[in-house]
């Protein structure tokens, strides 16, 4: 609404350009290494705030919300992906797509993260068991993802107030762009080249957008 205010444009106008500007912050699938941080989270309010039409059925922790995994690299970049259900199989292809071999992976005592232990030979698995009171092991901790999620769902509360799961993949996309690229408000050059710089041939065509 406030873009379509500043620009003089239709509200559609507006939302098409927020997605396609969203679709351009996609970073593509690159490696971490080193020591990474992995965890999950769900999206989409909670059942308490929602009108009554719309609460689901036992509407309580994970119902009606839409997983997002992250990857996150001690002191460096950021790397998430919206999946449709959270179970071992998905957390071991993600950490495989994400991790280089060698990798340190830290993550809690979630049964989900329980099949890295087969990837022994590539990665080094190494959980928190947040549910006794553990949640920091010399270097073994979650910290630096935590942090990562408290900035992303700021973003929800603040910005968009309402995600789709159907677009949710580009707010991640844009979420993860401003996570990697700093302070806008420190270097905002740096984060429009960033953009800029991916961009390249990705295009998002309205029909695609509303089908």
């Amino acid at each position: 609404m406030q873009i379509s205010k500043e620009l003089e444009v239709q509200f559609k106008t507006a939302w098409f350009m927020l997605h396609r500007i969203s679709t351009a912050c996609d970073e593509g699938m690159f490696k971490l290494t080193a020591v990474v941080e992995v965890d999950e989270t769900y999206v989409d309010g909670k059942e308490r705030n929602k009108h009554q039409s719309r609460k689901l059925e036992g509407g309580r922790g994970t119902v009606g919300k839409a997983p997002v995994v992250e990857a996150r690299q001690r002191d460096g970049k950021v790397s998430a992906q919206s999946v449709k259900h959270v179970d071992r199989r998905t957390m071991t292809e993600f950490v495989e797509s994400r991790a280089e071999p060698g990798t340190i992976v830290y993550t809690d005592e979630a049964a989900v993260f329980g099949s890295l232990s087969t990837l022994f030979n590539r990665f080094r698995h190494e959980p928190v068991n947040h549910s006794s009171g553990e949640f920091v092991r010399g270097n073994v901790n979650t910290n630096s993802i935590e942090s990562v999620w408290a900035v992303f769902k700021r973003s929800f509360i603040g910005t968009w107030h309402n995600v789709s799961n159907k677009h949710l993949f580009r707010h991640v996309n844009e979420a993860t762009l401003k996570l990697n690229e700093g302070n806008c408000e420190v270097e905002p050059i740096d984060r429009m080249i960033a953009l800029a710089s991916r961009i390249g041939n990705k295009q998002l065509r309205l029909q695609e957008l509303e089908a």
